[in-house]
């Protein structure tokens, strides 16, 4: 970067455009990609309770069909 398009966390931090440290940039970045992982992550656990609500769901419909025989 050249310095005239500054980036969102540095004006955030209140630092002139281009003195962002490397640990600044991974701390930023880690706090990005941490809560994308754990987005992740939720959507798999969610799919996978879909999947079992539904297979609870059939079973459920067998087994009043079941019943009403």
């Amino acid at each position: 970067m050249n310095g005239s398009c500054p980036r969102p966390w540095d004006r955030r931090l209140g630092k002139p455009p281009g003195s962002s440290s490397s640990a600044d940039v991974e701390t930023l970045t880690r706090r990005i990609t941490e809560p994308e992982q754990q987005l992740l992550d939720l959507r798999g656990e969610f799919a996978e309770r879909d999947e079992d609500l539904g297979a609870a769901h059939a079973a459920n419909r067998e087994l009043v069909a079941q019943a009403n025989r």
